[in-house]
This record gives structure tokens, C-alpha cells and sequence, in this order.
């Protein structure tokens, strides 16, 4: 695993739980696919669909320009580190970074090069979402994963039905990491 960077909101959250991200790694394993089974899709015939967002899409920079490439849900190498209730969360290596996608109550967070993605299960006033742009993201959802981090709110998503809220899209960066075997 060549992984160089981390979500800084996954070890925020791993740490208001309580984990160490070094003992979360010591039980990370590679999935049977590995290494031909990558966490990422250029094609959107291979990924597996989400409940809210069948093609969710993220850009990345890459080295020839920037491009769309689609986060394939059940390929990468992962470690469930939380699970109480309905409450869970789970690290994941998404080619060259450690990532985390957590259900928290009425909200899915979801990382992947740098953004947060926060999925609210209820929609919110027009007026609210427009005013949340450019606030931080610890202003507007108390957790502990995100106090203190002025991490700010780039744009709201709307979801492809009135039935769910909209996501809260949210510029985290990454931070560089080295996998503790490699220090």
C-alpha cells in the first residue's frame, strides 16, 4: 500500500472515539482483490450504487489535468471502528490516502481526497443552506469529530429527491501520512 495522506476528519473522528489510528492499521488487512481490485472506477458501469446518489462523482487532481473518477463501494481495503447502535464507522484506503465513511445519527460523512462530504437526512430551510456556504462546518453540526476544526462549507448539494436532505460538501485538504510500518 503506497498510502501518503489521510483525511484529517478521519483522525479527528477516530480520536473522539477514542482509537488510535495506528491500532486501527494493525488490524487492516488486504481484501481478496487486492492489489487488482482498486478503490476507484473511471467507468460508472462498475461502481456500486449508493442509496442517495446512484452516480456520485468526486474530482481529483492528477498529474495530467483533473479528471472524475468514481469511489467503488465494497473494493478497498477497510476496517469497520465503530459500532454502537445504529452508529458506525469504517477507514478506508482509497488509492493513496486513508479515508472514513461513518453513519452518525441522521448523518453519513464521507471523505475522499480532501472533501467531506456530510449527508443530511432531513432538508433544511432554503435560506439556512444558502446562509451555510462559507460558514465552518463546526458552526453549523455539533460532533466531536469536527469541533474546533474551521473546516469551511464549499457548496450544498441537493439530493435527487425532496425525500432527503441535501450534502454539505466541505473543504477538509489532507494531511500527509505514513503507515506506521513505513515510519
Amino acid at each position: 500500500m503506497n498510502v501518503r495522506s489521510a483525511s484529517p476528519f478521519l483522525l479527528s473522528l477516530a480520536a473522539s472515539e477514542g482509537e488510535r489510528i495506528d491500532g486501527l492499521l494493525d488490524r487492516l488487512a488486504p481484501t481478496s482483490g487486492w492489489p487488482r481490485a482498486p478503490a476507484l472506477s473511471a467507468r460508472p458501469s462498475n461502481q456500486f450504487r449508493r442509496d442517495r446518489e446512484p452516480y456520485q462523482r468526486f474530482l481529483i487532481s492528477t498529474s495530467s489535468g483533473e479528471r472524475n473518477v468514481i469511489r467503488r463501494r465494497g473494493f478497498g481495503h477497510a476496517i469497520a471502528f465503530m459500532q454502537s447502535g445504529d452508529d458506525w464507522a469504517c477507514l478506508d484506503v482509497v488509492d493513496h490516502s486513508l479515508e472514513v465513511e461513518a453513519r452518525i445519527g441522521q448523518v453519513k460523512f464521507d471523505t475522499l481526497f480532501g472533501v467531506l462530504r456530510v449527508e443530511l437526512d432531513h432538508r433544511i430551510p432554503d435560506t439556512l443552506a444558502a446562509a451555510c456556504v462559507g460558514r465552518s462546518v463546526c458552526e453549523i453540526i455539533d460532533h466531536p469529530g469536527l469541533r474546533g476544526h474551521h473546516w469551511p462549507i464549499g457548496s450544498i448539494e441537493e439530493s435527487l429527491t425532496s425525500a432527503f436532505g441535501q450534502t454539505l460538501v466541505v473543504e477538509t485538504g489532507s494531511v500527509a501520512f505514513r503507515m506506521p510500518w513505513a515510519r
